[in-house]
């Protein structure tokens, strides 16, 4: 429908963030500091493109009415559309393992805060306490930033 009707596409995601927002609001409400806003938009499942022109209209305003901190977590090999992710002004991306973190981080910049990139499956169920250390060690030293102060508006994450 993206291609055959882009505009039904637009009005179902509006729907579809309305729930997203009303949600959201519900747990700041009963306290959340912080939310995580899982997406679908992952490589095997939505272009590069089609993120840009459909999905990044959404996470920029559900960012802009948040009163806190919008962390955003997509599966997959994210490397395609980094750029545009980091031009949504999410507070926070968390990313899978299967992204470069040295080539996430070049991409970015300072433009979007960081957290993840580690192979949890792998890694935390199933590695060793050395495995652990090593992998947490790239991730720090390709500069990801697990948490750090949020300089917008006062957010911190």
């Amino acid at each position: 429908m993206t291609i055959d009707d882009p505009d039904k596409v637009r009005r179902i995601l509006g729907i579809l963030k309305e729930v997203t927002v009303i949600f959201a609001q519900a747990q700041i409400e009963v306290g959340a500091d912080a939310l995580t806003l899982g997406d679908q938009a992952t490589g095997d499942l939505c272009s590069p493109k089609t993120y840009r022109d459909f999905l990044m209209p959404v996470h920029k305003e559900l960012e802009e009415g948040m009163s806190c901190p919008l962390i955003l977590h997509i599966c997959g090999d994210t490397t395609d559309r980094l750029n545009y992710i980091s031009q949504t002004k999410i507070d926070c991306f968390h990313f899978d393992s299967k992204v470069d973190a040295f080539k996430a981080k070049e991409i970015v910049k300072d433009k979007l805060i960081l957290m993840g990139n580690g192979d949890n499956p792998a890694t935390l169920l199933k590695g060793t306490p050395e495995k652990v250390r090593k992998e947490i060690f790239r991730v720090i030293e390709a500069g990801v930033e697990i948490a750090k102060e949020h300089c917008r508006e006062g957010k911190n994450l």
